[in-house]
C-alpha cells in the first residue's frame, strides 16, 4: 500500500493525501522497503516507432502490422496482458536508438529473417499485408508517435499524430 502512496505522491502535483498518511509515508520511507522508483516512471509524450514495411515490386510499400505497439495512427493502444511482447518491445528500443543515430545488427537480422519468410521471426508480427504472397523486400521507416486530442481523435477516429522523421533501414530484397 505505501509503494502505490509513494507513486502517487510522486504523479501529482500537489499532496492530496490526509496528513496522518503523508506523516506515515514519510516515517516509513527512511526504511527504504518502498519507493516510487520504475524504469519508466516518468513517460514521454511522444514515441519513436519503427515501421516495417514490405513491398512486392519495390516501388508501392505497405506497412506490415505489429501485434502490439502501435503502427498506424488509427490503432488504440493495446493491452498486453501478463506477458512482454519481445519483437514489440526491442522494435521500441531499436527505435530510441535510432533517435541517438545508432542501429544495432539486430535490425538488419531481423528485417532479412522476414524477407526469408522465416517462421519464428514472421510469426511474432501481425498478419502481412499481401497475404500468402511473400515480399520481395523489407524496409523499417522511423515515425514519432504522439497522442492526439480527444476532440481529434473524436472527429477523425485517429489516437496518434504520426510524422515520418526518415528511412531507418534501407530496402533489401531477394531475387525470387
Amino acid at each position: 500500500g505505501f509503494t502505490v502512496l509513494a507513486a502517487g505522491r510522486g504523479l501529482l502535483r500537489k499532496n492530496w493525501f490526509p496528513e496522518a498518511i503523508s506523516s506515515g509515508v514519510q516515517v516509513v520511507s527512511g526504511l527504504r522497503s518502498f519507493n516510487s522508483y520504475g524504469l519508466f516512471r516518468v513517460m514521454t509524450r511522444t514515441r519513436p516507432e519503427l515501421i516495417l514495411e514490405a513491398s512486392l515490386d519495390g516501388k508501392t510499400w505497405e506497412a506490415w502490422p505489429t501485434r502490439w505497439k502501435p503502427w498506424s495512427p488509427d490503432l488504440s493502444p493495446r493491452w498486453t496482458g501478463l506477458h512482454m511482447p519481445r519483437l514489440d518491445w526491442q522494435l521500441w528500443f531499436e527505435a530510441l536508438a535510432a533517435e541517438r543515430n545508432r542501429q544495432s545488427p539486430w535490425a538488419q537480422a531481423f528485417l532479412l529473417g522476414v524477407l526469408e519468410d522465416r517462421e519464428p521471426v514472421v510469426a511474432l508480427l501481425g498478419p502481412s499485408p499481401f497475404g500468402d504472397q511473400p515480399a520481395v523486400g523489407v524496409r523499417m521507416r522511423l515515425d514519432q508517435f504522439q497522442f492526439s486530442s480527444p476532440s481529434w481523435r473524436e472527429q477523425s477516429g485517429q489516437w496518434w499524430f504520426t510524422e515520418t522523421q526518415r528511412l531507418y533501414a534501407p530496402p533489401i530484397g531477394l531475387s525470387r
